[in-house]
């Protein structure tokens, strides 16, 4: 759905979570014209608009120009910013995104999972937009067709997990609990009840190291480890592209037969 409001269209579309809950709405925005966008007006006459009661909002800015006036004029506490990552080798947009970071404002990075930015630009971003979510994880999960070893943890986002333990209890041949989040997880696999008639085994382990190599004793032929985290990597990174990084050399270093 569309709407023009002055020298602005705007488009929206709610951002669902796990069990279909609307964890957010994503409004897209476009300059209607070839003239420039008050930027400020438009901070302020959403957040006038958007209540504190309404689900988070995200604003999706449609060309670099806009993107640049919306980092160089909102404050803290603004809504969420969402920065294309093919954008970024603009240096000067990306110089603008360092310090809209250090005021405080709460950034996402977009682009393809299989492309993450580098340390130094994901340091920039809120970590817990770009992890795996439970519902994302549920979308790993159903991928493969052969026995899974799951490693999952990090820092709980608050996020329900009853359908992701549900669907573990039925794929995966073993669970490997890390991180802070160990217990929320562990307690909500025990709760399920899926677990009367699953097959998984669940593993305690006190860091994504110990993680790697309880499932490489664990892992036989033909079966899938897969790391799908489901939660922030601020309990033990200070990223996530960091904690993709370790876990990438923990496996390189493996001495495999």
């Amino acid at each position: 759905m569309q709407s023009v409001l002055g020298s602005l269209v705007l488009g929206y579309r709610p951002l669902w979570g796990a069990a279909r809950s609307l964890a957010g709405v994503q409004l897209y925005v476009r300059e209607a014209a070839a003239v420039g966008v008050d930027a400020p007006h438009l901070l302020r006459t959403v957040q006038e608009m958007w209540s504190a009661s309404s689900p988070p909002l995200l604003i999706s800015p449609l060309s670099r120009q806009l993107l640049s006036d919306l980092l160089e004029h909102a404050p803290r506490g603004s809504p969420w910013i969402l920065v294309p990552g093919q954008w970024l080798g603009d240096s000067a947009l990306f110089a603008q995104v360092q310090a809209a970071h250090q005021r405080g404002l709460r950034l996402v990075w977009r682009g393809p999972l299989g492309r993450l930015p580098e340390p130094e630009v994901a340091r920039c971003f809120d970590n817990s937009l770009l992890s795996l979510q439970p519902e994302e994880a549920m979308a790993a999960l159903q991928a493969f067709d052969v026995p899974i070893i799951l490693l999952a943890g990090g820092r709980d986002k608050h996020l329900p997990w009853s359908e992701l333990a549900a669907l573990v209890w039925r794929k995966v041949r073993h669970l490997v609990l890390f991180g802070e989040a160990a217990d929320l997880i562990e307690r909500e696999m025990r709760r399920s009840p899926s677990a009367a008639g699953g097959g998984c085994r669940i593993h305690r382990c006190a860091s994504l190291e110990q993680a790697v190599a309880q499932a490489s004793r664990l892992t036989g032929t033909g079966e899938v480890v897969l790391l799908s985290p489901g939660g922030t990597s601020y309990d033990a990174y200070p990223d996530f592209a960091a904690r993709g990084d370790h876990f990438r050399h923990l496996v390189r270093s493996l001495e495999l037969p």
